[in-house]
């Protein structure tokens, strides 16, 4: 049995949004209104003994990389109104609005 799959592309990009400078090649002047940051505890972690793990599946666990929202660019590129970075935000721990999120996405192992 031959099964056909369609590839599409589907692009992530983390960074900060909201952000003002004088050029595109400037450190922004002020705070970034989607600074699209997160703080990552892993308890029990012995350098020594540990590795960190970064699950992709978990990374994009709860998003649906078929379909694009239509207005925005392909994929996930950071902005507050792109409904393709909800899930993986969430996963990655970056909280949305006054909603704090736990990670998902790296473990130790």
């Amino acid at each position: 049995m031959v099964t056909k799959v369609n590839l599409k592309v589907f692009s992530f990009t983390r960074g900060s949004t909201g952000c003002q400078a004088e050029t595109t090649s400037q450190k922004p002047t002020t705070k970034c209104s989607n600074p699209n940051r997160a703080t990552i505890t892993l308890n029990n972690f012995d350098l020594s003994k540990n590795v960190i793990v970064a699950d992709i599946a978990k990374l994009l666990a709860n998003n649906n990389l078929s379909r694009n929202q239509p207005g925005t660019a392909p994929g996930c590129m950071s902005e507050p109104n792109d409904l393709d970075c909800t899930g993986i935000f969430k996963n990655l721990g970056i909280s949305s609005g006054n909603q704090t999120q736990s990670q998902t996405f790296f473990s130790v192992k």
